[in-house]
């Protein structure tokens, strides 16, 4: 899926180099944002608001994982995802049917050349109606997602 550069909007104001692109009309929240008690930055979430056309189809929650990997588990991150970065493996579960009416995927990221900060991706989609409307757009998104070298603060 491709989306014009006039239809996204680019993320990269971090302490720890995640940068990714998401399309107009979501809405990104840095975690701390709603968890006050959390002081370093560990990812986003990233939803379809109010303004978007459908509100709350979508919720993807995107975040560090710690140096040893503990979210990553081969049996359950079993197919290959393929990215836009081609330095970059990553993984993706099946879709998994969660409550109601709601479908679940879990993406892994190892997008860090250091190995770590890679990166663990929960996609919540309201309906499976709304995970065929949005499935390609999501992978578009995560296919963005890279850790980078977090720029340098500059000399006074």
């Amino acid at each position: 899926l491709l989306v014009p550069d006039s239809l996204r909007a680019n993320f990269d104001q971090n302490d720890i180099g995640l940068k990714l692109w998401y399309p107009l009309g979501w809405k990104l929240l840095d975690n701390r944002m709603i968890d006050l008690t959390q002081k370093e930055f560990n990812g986003v979430i990233l939803n379809t608001d109010s303004l978007s056309e459908d509100t709350g189809a979508v919720n993807m929650f995107i975040l560090i994982d710690d140096p040893k990997h503990s979210a990553y588990n081969k049996a359950t991150y079993k197919n290959p995802f393929q990215m836009d970065d081609s330095l970059s493996a990553a993984y993706v579960t099946d879709p998994i049917k969660s409550s109601g009416k709601k479908f679940s995927t879990k993406y892994y990221l190892f997008t860090d050349p250091t190995g770590l900060k890679n990166i663990q991706v929960n996609v919540d989609y309201a309906s499976q109606a709304m995970m065929e409307k949005y499935q390609k757009l999501v992978d578009a998104v995560i296919r963005s997602i890279k850790i980078a070298e977090p720029p340098k603060p500059k000399d006074p």
